[in-house]
């Protein structure tokens, strides 16, 4: 699927993150929506690893522009800790300035 090579994975962990820039139609420049219905089924553009069983946080990252630009999924099931803020030490990097360097 060509939406693949738009896509950044990274896993660490317990923790996936895909990142993309643009979803756009190639040839009209439209913005692709993230899922979509078709026939009855809702579909995802974003491929997730459906072997993720138990319990898991799914957080979405935006844009300034309020456009979805990621998702992480935090497997909880092994009650692994993970940091979370602006630190380069942490599992889940957020870059916003209201964060902490180790927010939590």
């Amino acid at each position: 699927m060509w939406v693949k090579n738009k896509l950044n994975m990274q896993h660490n962990r317990n923790i996936i993150t895909i990142f993309w820039k643009n979803l756009n139609c190639e040839i009209c420049k439209a913005k692709l929506p993230i899922h979509l219905s078709h026939q009855g089924r809702e579909l995802f553009l974003i491929p997730l690893d459906n072997k993720i069983t138990g319990s898991y946080v799914i957080m979405e990252s935006f844009s300034k522009e309020k456009d979805p630009t990621g998702i992480h999924v935090v497997d909880l099931t092994e009650n692994h800790s993970f940091k979370m803020g602006r630190g380069y030490n942490c599992d889940l990097r957020i870059s916003d300035i209201s964060l902490s360097r180790t927010h939590a």
